[in-house]
């Protein structure tokens, strides 16, 4: 679904199109009938993807805490552990944030930065590796910036890469150019 939100991102979708499981898409101020950015619809299912896998390790986590105590009833152990299905990784991350790069403008590009920013506190406080912003995280702000002609921004990410150990390959470099 991000990959999509992504590849048709300028495009904007009518809020009334949106009718998840959750109330996420509904609770951020739109009215039904008004149009929304397909980036906004992939960083709200980002943020809900990380909220559920947060749910979903704490349930599990409960889950072993009582069975350490023996708290558990015969059809709990019988049903096992909750599982962990829901869980946003680089990739999620990096999708969402090209959605936001398609968009072509300052704020856009600030967005995209903000995602980066959430994943590499999320990679440092969990250690999760599957979190590590890697080149594609940083050439897809690269473009953002590129895209809005922000060279200055594009040279200092160019110096950030180098000092988290990525190497700026040639997309790096032609979105400098």
């Amino acid at each position: 679904v991000l990959k999509t939100l992504a590849k048709i991102s300028p495009s904007k979708l009518k809020s009334a199109q949106l009718t998840p499981r959750s109330s996420t898409f509904s609770s951020r101020g739109q009215h039904e009938g008004s149009w929304v950015d397909a980036a906004h619809v992939g960083e709200e299912l980002l943020e809900e993807m990380m909220a559920l896998h947060r749910q979903q390790v704490t349930a599990n986590q409960e889950w072993y805490e009582r069975l350490g105590k023996g708290e558990l009833s015969d059809v709990e152990l019988e049903r096992g552990a909750p599982r962990v299905r829901v869980k946003a990784n680089v990739r999620s991350f990096s999708t969402v944030m090209d959605a936001w790069s398609r968009l072509g403008d300052r704020e856009a590009a600030q967005r995209c930065e903000a995602i980066l920013q959430k994943m590499t506190h999320e990679y440092e406080e969990t250690g999760d590796i599957a979190l590590q912003p890697n080149l594609i995280s940083y050439n897809t702000l690269l473009s953002a910036y590129a895209k809005i002609g922000d060279s200055e921004k594009c040279m200092d990410l160019l110096r950030v890469m180098r000092n988290e150990n990525i190497d700026p390959d040639v997309i790096s470099h032609n979105a400098v150019l």
